[in-house]
């Protein structure tokens, strides 16, 4: 792990329990520092135009990143941490419409990612 990290295995495990952690740490720091710069106030602005905009911009200017999420087998990670950080920006009790529409958006994102933006090689 040295050689790939440039640190010690023993530092790496003082601060995660393996790569998954060090992965869903990376994707949640990536996805607050998203939010502080475009972040919509209700579930309904994440489906604008405009957010959408900046959504695949930043997965443009991320797609070595993504694509190393993928390659690595860790994709569900992602929508996983994607469905975590969305319901901590709603703390408040959803309507059973509003989860639906949660769930879809972050299920959406990630096929778009994972499927569309990443396509799988014949």
């Amino acid at each position: 792990m040295k050689k790939q990290a440039g640190i010690a295995r023993s530092t790496f495990y003082k601060y995660f329990n393996d790569k998954e952690d060090l992965v869903r740490f990376l994707i949640q720091e990536e996805m607050k520092e998203f939010d502080k710069r475009f972040h919509p106030k209700t579930i309904e602005e994440r489906y604008q135009s405009k957010y959408i905009n900046e959504v695949w911009q930043y997965l443009l200017k991320n797609k070595r990143a993504i694509k190393g999420i993928a390659k690595a087998g860790l994709s569900h990670l992602y929508l996983e941490e994607i469905y975590k950080h969305l319901l901590e920006l709603f703390p408040y009790r959803m309507t059973s419409q509003e989860m639906i529409n949660l769930y879809g958006l972050a299920g959406a994102q990630y096929n778009i990612i994972f499927n569309l933006f990443l396509p799988r090689s014949k």
